[in-house]
């Protein structure tokens, strides 16, 4: 299988792409690689539009703040997917409105107690 690995022109980027498609050939892909800008390639991979010319990339997103929430909500919540834009945060497009609803409770019940929100539902 054929299988894109989008990242940036810079050295890291360059490094990273190459690792990658050095693993993915070793276990059998066809790996090549799709080098962006750094200044275009983050909005790139997070617009759906463009899934289907690259399998894999790496962002380097940091969090706002220490918090859990801050990874899940907006990494993988449905509310930071928006398909077509190139400020969708939620690259991987992932929306499940069950796990939507337990984060949104963690989030809730974290507020006034932590032990709580850490507990499986």
């Amino acid at each position: 299988m054929k299988v894109v690995v989008n990242a940036t022109t810079d050295e890291t980027g360059k490094a990273l792409a190459a690792q990658m498609v050095s693993d993915l050939n070793k276990i059998g892909y066809k790996a090549s690689t799709q080098l962006l800008n750094g200044s275009i390639q983050y909005p790139y991979i997070q617009n759906s539009n463009n899934a289907s010319k690259w399998n894999v990339a790496y962002s380097a997103w940091y969090q706002d703040y220490p918090a859990a929430s801050d990874f899940l909500n907006v990494l993988l919540g449905c509310s930071y997917f928006h398909p077509g834009s190139d400020a969708s945060p939620n690259i991987s497009g992932f929306c499940d409105h069950s796990v939507q609803g337990q984060m949104d409770h963690a989030l809730q019940v974290g507020e006034t107690n932590p032990a709580a929100a850490r507990a499986s539902p």
